[in-house]
């Protein structure tokens, strides 16, 4: 909570109501277990124009797919993987700069405002991966794409590392954008490029991204549904 009150302070974000409920829980194996305490944000915001917001979803094949990133390594702290992989469920939250945070969205509005932004998405819950899939799944585009920092593999594609977007732009503006981020101090990196459906990682050639898509949608109802 502390976390979430310097965050809305550094970005000037008000909080005008909240809810809290202390008795949510599940029954497993006979035992009651509490859920998670997850603090859930809604927020709505104003756009100047609205031609000019991008997609969340890849919408050219041969597009540049470009990681910004403002922070000096990758951890998987807190990350589903740990959770739902490992069984971690009480390692710390990832570590994150307020302001630098804000040096990214600054960014994001001025590239997507001015630099041909086709789509743009937050790497969130499941990490950089699941982000790609994410943006892949409307339009049924894949990625082809390296890491760009010598970590652990599971760590780069599944760590929920603070401050870090994935965009998707024309080839022809990859060095503008490259110049704007300098200026802002965000790394830019290029991860590789949008495909017409096939997923390759790392020289690894992977499932198509219907049969993600399917993983992704389907999941729940299978299960409930055996």
């Amino acid at each position: 909570i502390k976390g979430m009150s310097l965050a809305c302070k550094t970005l000037g974000t008000p909080v005008t109501g909240g809810n809290v409920s202390f008795y949510n829980q599940y029954t497993e194996g006979g035992l009651t277990k509490s859920v998670f305490p997850t603090p859930t944000i809604g927020m709505i915001g104003l756009a100047d124009d609205i031609e000019k917001i991008p997609t969340a979803s890849f919408l050219q094949a041969g597009d540049c797919i470009v990681l910004l990133a403002n922070h000096a390594g990758i951890n998987f702290l807190g990350s589903q993987y740990l959770a739902s992989i490992h069984g971690i469920t009480q390692s710390p939250a990832p570590f994150l700069v307020p302001e630098d945070e804000k040096k990214l969205i600054q960014l994001c509005l001025e590239l997507t405002r001015s630099m041909g932004v086709r789509s743009c998405n937050d790497v969130s819950d499941g990490g950089i991966f699941t982000t790609l899939c994410e943006m892949g799944f409307a339009s049924n585009l894949g990625f082809s794409v390296q890491q760009h920092l010598p970590a652990r593999w599971d760590a780069y594609w599944f760590g929920e590392t603070q401050g870090q977007v994935v965009i998707s732009i024309p080839e022809i503006k990859l060095t503008e954008v490259e110049i704007v981020s300098r200026k802002h101090g965000i790394g830019c990196h290029l991860l590789g490029h949008v495909t017409k459906g096939s997923i390759q990682v790392n020289d690894t050639s992977m499932k198509d991204i219907s049969a993600f898509k399917n993983l992704y949608e389907h999941s729940l109802e299978n299960l409930l549904n055996p």
